[in-house]
């Protein structure tokens, strides 16, 4: 039976939550014999509360009156140097190998995790380098730290636990964790391959951040108390002297600023993240050879075109159907300052590709799918023939950077011209080409657009670029079940077809709503000008006054542009609402709307301040004030209006690429330069 905690260890207790140390030690002061007592549910004595003070102190006190309470564990097998390693306190772990025995740095807790371990598992990288370089004089067994029971490697949680800079320095410093890489199961290189946002191709960034992104320094030559330079390795001091050349920022000569301006100092420890998770790639990539497990089919060189008779579904050449593929969970941590990597994890799942899952999971395929740019270029770098992997259910890189929607590794494919023959040429067990992959909507919650019209028209680009690269015949291939790629496309994108349809009905509704009514006070404003009439001649009284003319020409052209931006949205509404409309056409002229929408907004506000101005008089930076309170709502429009009007530009820059490409503009400028060629010729 479990041992009661004793109710005056009540006191000590709330003494520790509420961080009065002094009022602590007083206590066991006063009562010696009950260091060594627990405090907590699970067993935790006085010590292992005391390292949370973050200082050695309360520590070395407890110590002083109980000197052999430091080996005391508690229910999960926690010393209190497996607490000072998981919170980080290097003081208190000095103080415990200089004052206790150094057996402690090999006693393990109940899952088989030394402090060492623990310490790389929270991402307490000054603590890792610590109990390193103690290991390391021979005070403890290194083999014994590198793994715990489950067979999990420290390489392996310090990557789970999202601290890059701590994984790379233990490979860095420990080359043997490279063999243990190879006899896990689940590789560091696919676990990394899984995290697209530790690398720079996966994380957005705006513009302001990826300019102070740029101009931060891609190396560490400092600690994160802003202290002396504490190069990581030789081979990494080398790497900061050679970018100190090119940085233009560095926060290790202004620490005034980090500590004042979050936004950089959390950039810049993201950036050193990137650089580190790329380096830590590096040396992963050179061991690996699961690209060489390759799942090789005869090519039948044919297509399928569907049955002859009989069931118009049931292809002639169908195979068996394939199961839906297996898969298997990974635990990967979602990890904040201080975190441990062995809880609180996100399990994401990964499709394990018929037998042999090994051969579908490799790194290549992973990050082919997840988009991480850095590990794929890599690769083909360093193993140029892994651009011919095929997974086990007969998915090369291409597949799989179609499928999910990679375009960052399809342009990076598609540059391999060679390779690209035979890629584009591969049909999937269940006799999938690449089109219809493109054409599946399954991974389109992916994509971030501000509306489904949009959505649908990138997922109509995104078919008809693939289909550039595909052979023509391609598109009449059928896969198991008798579908082509169009097909599939129409049916799995119909719920995305509605859901425009209905986006864009609603919106210009609602904005032929708001140009009908500038139109109508364009129109009013007219013939009510501003100081009237001339009772004899019916001129405008201000007519000869210059801002009149102002007044004159914005209201004119407020009434053009909303009476052409209603235009626009009505065309909308009785447009045809098909596939094929969703490419161009009426993102176009949605874009259009909105953009004499704009204008008309804009220029009605320029008349009102005329108007304004005529009526009262006002000169000089008066009449400026009244213009800048004028485009308030023009300034507030433009900024709820500029994502939309952002997203639909590329259909306008199109437009005109459609205009210069259908224009002979070049035989024009030829034929006039031949005729001025031929009556200057003739002049002579």
């Amino acid at each position: 039976m479990k041992k009661l905690i004793d109710p005056k260890m009540a006191e000590p207790y709330k003494l520790a939550l509420n961080e009065e140390w002094e009022g602590m030690k007083k206590f066991y002061k006063r009562n010696k014999d009950a260091v060594a007592l627990p405090l907590t549910v699970v067993n935790d004595t006085a010590l292992h509360l005391a390292v949370y003070s973050g200082s050695k102190y309360p520590l070395k006190d407890l110590h002083e009156l109980s000197p052999q309470a430091y080996l005391i564990q508690n229910d999960k097998g926690n010393t209190v140097l497996h607490e000072a390693a998981a919170i980080g306190n290097v003081k208190a772990a000095k103080f415990l190998l200089k004052r206790c025995s150094t057996e402690i740095l090999d006693v393990k807790n109940a899952l088989g995790e030394t402090p060492l371990f623990r310490a790389a598992a929270f991402g307490r990288f000054d603590v890792v380098k610590f109990l390193h370089s103690e290991v390391r004089k021979g005070h403890g067994d290194m083999a014994i730290h590198r793994t715990r029971n489950d067979k999990t490697s420290i390489l392996y949680i310090a990557i789970q636990a999202q601290r890059f800079e701590t994984s790379w320095w233990l490979l860095e410093n420990d080359r043997e964790l490279i063999e243990l890489e190879e006899q896990s199961v689940t590789t560091c290189l696919q676990l990394l391959a899984n995290m697209p946002t530790a690398f720079r191709s996966g994380c957005y960034m705006n513009k302001w951040q990826r300019l102070l992104y740029f101009c931060l320094p891609d190396c560490e030559d400092y600690d994160d108390n802003y202290g002396a330079q504490v190069p990581l390795s030789s081979s990494q001091g080398n790497d900061c002297e050679k970018g100190f050349k090119k940085d233009y920022l560095r926060p290790s000569r202004y620490p005034n600023i980090r500590t004042g301006w979050f936004e950089v100092d959390r950039i810049w420890k993201k950036k050193r993240n990137h650089v580190s998770a790329v380096k830590l790639v590096e040396q992963l990539i050179r061991k690996d050879t699961s690209w060489q497990l390759n799942r090789v089919e005869p090519d039948p060189g044919v297509i399928s075109l569907g049955a002859s008779g009989g069931n118009p579904g049931q292809s002639r050449d169908k195979k068996p159907p394939i199961a839906s593929s297996p898969t298997r969970s990974f635990d990967i941590a979602v990890v904040g300052e201080g975190q441990a990597a062995s809880s609180n994890t996100r399990s994401f799942e990964i499709a394990v590709e018929g037998e042999g899952g090994s051969m579908g999971l490799t790194p290549l395929l992973i990050a082919s799918s997840t988009g991480v740019l850095e590990i794929v270029k890599r690769i083909l770098e360093v193993h140029p023939q892994a651009i011919e992997h095929v997974s086990n259910m007969g998915q090369n890189i291409l597949h799989k950077a179609v499928k999910h929607r990679q375009k960052k590794i399809f342009k990076l494919v598609k540059k391999k011209k060679v390779a690209l023959n035979w890629l584009v040429a591969k049909v999937d067990n269940n006799s999938w080409n690449l089109l219809h992959h493109a054409a599946y909507s399954d991974y389109v919650g992916k994509c971030t657009h501000p509306n489904p019209a949009l959505q649908l028209q990138d997922e109509l680009r995104w078919f008809e670029s693939v289909k550039t690269i595909v052979p023509t015949f391609y598109a009449l291939h059928r896969n198991n079940e008798g579908e082509t790629a169009q097909e599939v496309f129409e049916k799995t994108h119909l719920k995305l077809l509605n859901d425009a349809e209905g986006w864009l009905k609603q919106t210009a509704k609602s904005c032929s709503v708001i140009t009908v009514l500038i139109a109508t006070v364009a129109y009013a404003a007219a013939y009510t000008v501003p100081g009237g009439l001339d009772q004899k001649t019916g001129i405008p009284v201000l007519i000869h006054h210059h801002f009149f003319l102002l007044f004159a020409i914005m209201d004119i052209f407020a009434l053009v542009t909303s009476l052409t931006s209603a235009i626009m949205f009505l065309s909308i509404l009785t447009a045809p609402f098909k596939y094929e409309n969703f490419q161009d056409s009426l993102p176009r002229k949605l874009t259009l709307g909105i953009t004499f929408q704009y204008l008309s907004v804009a220029l009605i506000m320029l008349a009102f301040a005329a108007t304004i101005l005529l009526i009262v008089q006002l000169h000089g930076p008066r009449a400026v004030l009244v213009y800048i309170v004028a485009f308030l709502p023009v300034t507030v429009f433009a900024i709820l209006h500029f994502p939309l009007y952002l997203a639909g530009a590329e259909t306008v820059r199109s437009f005109f690429r459609f205009i210069k490409n259908v224009f002979p503009f070049n035989f024009i400028t030829r034929s006039s330069f031949g005729i001025t060629a031929s009556s200057g010729s003739k002049s002579q």
